[in-house]
């Protein structure tokens, strides 16, 4: 069974983190301050590539800056490519900032 989890790890850090089997898969870095929700780093472990699990990731994400009135500042490469490649999609939460 595949399973996000917003987590706080630390103080400070935050994350969505994808888990397979109960095992941890991969996972998106974000931070959140002032109503801006932060996309650091997005990553998959090595043998599940492919799977589809980041563009999960991106839509937990999303439905969690939308459910909380946050703009989104993508900062890794992959979502902010994701949001160049679909920006209708996006329009409402992607911040210039």
């Amino acid at each position: 069974m595949n399973e996000i989890k917003y987590e706080s790890e630390r103080a400070g850090e935050q994350a969505f983190n994808f888990y397979e089997d109960g095992n941890k898969v991969g996972g998106m870095d974000i931070s959140v301050d002032n109503k801006t929700l932060t996309v650091h780093r997005t990553h998959v472990t090595e043998g599940k590539k492919g799977k589809g699990y980041a563009g999960e990731l991106i839509d937990c994400m999303i439905e969690f800056a939308r459910k909380n009135e946050l703009k989104v500042k993508p900062l890794c490469p992959f979502v902010n490519a994701q949001f160049k490649k679909e920006p209708t999609l996006y329009i409402d939460l992607w911040s210039s900032e």
